[in-house]
């Protein structure tokens, strides 16, 4: 009866028979075929260990999908595979229950919940006032343009919701009661009454999406639109009502159209100024909804750059377990190398996450230890745009001490610096044994030193008898 032990083992003589490729190189080879073959896995390709793990014996399971897939990728008919098929079910049938007696795995313990996201960094005041200064040219700008087109629309009042939105309901406020007095040079003194509904309109927006969260969904930002509106509304129709019910721009041909269908002279004014409201806070709604807002922010604050190693007992879920509390710092994961090495997991990240959060992003990367991984935190300056000369070396040769120190101790006399290092062993096809594989990245900063490099690499490989390419 066949078992999975003698499906790995045959896995691996079919390997060697095919020149020992790489398991990397078999994930591609599987990845090409399932393109080819279509279907919901044609962009699927499987992870190196994944593939590495099929070869591996003393397993109890065994993907069949996956087994016919790298027998294929080794050079298997279609009649091969077949057999393969049929042997893989056999193992499966044949396969032994847990013994009843056999105690279960413990479970793994349950992650305490997530504590909620901090509030966002205050932005700096030079970058606060430089926000309110350009909120302050859109107000004054919509108000030019709302004259010039006599059109029915409180453009005036963009400006003031980004800013209470950013900076909080009375940074918005200050910038709508400016819009409005220097609005006297465009609109004459009528614009100064006007200057409460401003202010007004400030303080609901800045209240109602950083007190109530009314502005987590475009849906509810909408109805605090809508409310601002009323309440701009309520504080308009007096004030054009005492300027005789005209304001000088396109509400006043609204106000006529609806003062034909409805008498009283304050219901129609009522009613086009709500309209207007309703127009210009819904454009709002989508400017904010955009991201305006979040990407100024982000602008706007001081932002640390961090270098996080990691390393920890492999398991699902390493990867998220870093990231989510740098994502609920406000952070942003830049750049990262990581990968599984005899059952431990290690990587190194470049984070950048706002100042004011330093510390507290520390203290929960510091409490994963608690679940068996270490996250290590270092400062560093931010990432330097370069365009160094790159070069790729390869290198492959019977294993033997020293290979790796010589190699790079040579790379450093020359100046030239190591970006990635990759090495594997892997088996000799014809002769036994190991061959040990090396794949780096180089970088010179200058270009200068390759030629006098590549001249004492190779004078290295023919001493170590090891095939080497740089290129």
């Amino acid at each position: 009866m066949t078992t999975f032990d003698q499906i790995a083992g045959d896995l691996q003589a079919r390997r060697a028979a095919a020149g020992s490729p790489s398991y990397a190189e078999i994930a591609l080879r599987i990845a090409r075929i399932r393109e080819l073959r279509g279907g919901a896995e044609a962009h699927s390709r499987p992870a190196r260990t994944t593939v590495y793990d099929a070869f591996r014996e003393g397993r109890r399971r065994m993907d069949t999908a996956l087994v016919l897939d790298i027998v294929r990728a080794l050079g298997a008919s279609e009649a091969e595979v077949d057999e393969w098929a049929e042997r893989c079910r056999t193992a499966h049938a044949g396969a032994a229950p847990t013994p009843v007696g056999e105690p279960a795995p413990a479970p793994e313990p349950e992650l305490p919940p997530e504590p909620p996201a901090p509030p966002p960094a205050p932005p700096t005041v030079k970058a606060a006032l430089l926000l309110c200064l350009g909120c302050l040219a859109i107000n004054l700008f919509g108000r030019w343009l709302v004259d010039v087109l006599e059109i029915p629309l409180y453009l005036d009042m963009v400006g003031t919701a980004v800013t209470a939105i950013i900076l909080g309901p009375w940074w918005g406020a200050g910038v709508g009661l400016s819009s409005n007095l220097l609005g006297v040079g465009i609109s004459g003194y009528d614009s100064i009454p006007f200057a409460v509904v401003n202010v007004a309109g400030a303080l609901v927006w800045g209240y109602g999406v950083r007190r109530f969260r009314m502005g987590t969904t475009v849906p509810r930002f909408f109805g605090l639109s809508a409310i601002t509106a009323l309440c701009c509304s309520v504080l308009a129709v007096p004030i054009i009502l005492a300027l005789n019910g005209e304001t000088g721009n396109g509400a006043d041909d609204v106000r006529v159209i609806i003062q034909d269908v409805v008498n009283p002279s304050w219901l129609a004014v009522a009613s086009s100024n709500n309209r207007r409201g309703l127009d210009e806070t819904a454009d709002a709604a989508g400017r904010v909804a955009t991201g305006a807002g979040s990407t100024l922010h982000r602008m706007s604050s001081p932002q640390a750059h961090l270098v996080l190693t990691v390393i920890g007992a492999d398991r699902p879920g390493l990867v998220s377990a870093v990231s989510a509390p740098v994502e609920r710092h406000g952070g942003s994961w830049q750049q990262s190398q990581m990968a599984r090495l005899a059952g431990e997991f290690a990587g190194i990240v470049l984070v950048s996450v706002p100042e004011a959060a330093v510390e507290a992003l520390e203290a929960d990367l510091a409490a994963l230890a608690g679940d068996g991984l270490r996250v290590d935190v270092r400062r560093t300056d931010a990432p330097a745009e370069s365009s160094p000369t790159s070069v790729a070396l390869h290198l492959l040769g019977t294993d033997r001490p020293g290979i790796v120190a010589e190699i790079s101790r040579t790379i450093a006399a020359h100046g030239v610096g190591i970006e990635s290092l990759a090495t594997d062993l892997r088996e000799a096809p014809m002769a036994g044994g190991l061959l040990f594989e090396v794949d780096a990245e180089l970088s010179a900063p200058d270009g200068s030193g390759l030629d006098e490099l590549r001249a004492a690499l190779e004078q290295i490989a023919d001493e170590l008898m090891v095939e080497l390419s740089l290129e």
